[in-house]
């Protein structure tokens, strides 16, 4: 488990876990209020997963708050540009919800 991502690890709050169609998909909510976010977890990964190295993620804004849908973490074959950190995708979706911005896909 990487540190720097969960020094507040209770700031994640486990939503429900459900079955859908033979994979696992785990929700989380982070935050309070206006800079409340969810995260969906897809393909049976977790919260506690390699969540530092972050490489196929969705992002769409739902009526309860900005929805970010994690699909896949880094492999040896993903280029490191193209990796983040879970806390730099939060960090990024917020700053584009303040200034108003659409955010389709925030990393490929």
């Amino acid at each position: 488990m990487h540190q720097a991502l969960f020094n507040l690890r209770e700031r994640w709050q486990p939503i429900s876990t459900a079955i859908r169609d033979g994979e696992r998909v785990a929700v989380y909510r982070y935050g309070k209020g206006k800079q409340r976010l969810f995260l969906l977890c897809r393909n049976n990964l977790r919260r506690g997963d390699v969540l530092s190295q972050v490489v196929d993620v969705t992002v769409e804004r739902d009526v309860g708050g900005i929805v970010v849908t994690l699909w896949r973490v880094a492999s040896d074959d993903d280029a490191r540009d193209e990796v983040q950190s879970l806390s730099q995708l939060v960090a990024r979706v917020r700053r584009g919800a303040e200034g108003g911005a659409s955010v389709d896909r925030s990393a490929s």
